[in-house]
C-alpha cells in the first residue's frame, strides 16, 4: 500500500498555516519586538543626552555668573583698600 500523505484544508499556497504561524512567531515576534525596544530605548537616550546639554549650559552659566561676582568683589576690595563693602 502506498503511503498517503493527509491533506489538510488548511494550505497557503502549499505551506500549511500552522507551520508559517510558527515560523512567524519564532522568528518574526522576536525581530519585531526588538525593533520596538531599540526604538523606545534611543528615545530615552536622546532625552538623556537632551537634560545634559541643558543642564551643562545651567552649570557654565553659574560658573560665568560666580566668576563674575568674583571679579566684582576684587575690584571693590582693591578700591577701597582691602576694606570690601565701603
Amino acid at each position: 500500500m502506498p503511503c498517503r500523505r493527509e491533506r489538510s484544508s488548511r494550505t497557503l499556497g502549499g505551506i500549511i498555516i500552522e507551520h508559517a504561524l510558527q515560523t512567524i512567531g519564532n522568528y518574526f515576534f522576536p525581530l519585531v519586538l526588538s525593533c520596538y525596544l531599540v526604538y523606545r530605548i534611543d528615545k530615552i537616550f536622546t532625552q538623556i543626552v537632551e537634560n545634559q546639554k541643558e543642564f551643562q549650559d545651567a552649570i557654565t552659566g553659574e560658573i560665568k555668573d560666580i566668576k563674575e561676582d568674583i571679579y566684582e568683589i576684587r575690584l571693590d576690595m582693591a578700591k577701597n583698600n582691602g576694606t570690601p563693602g565701603l
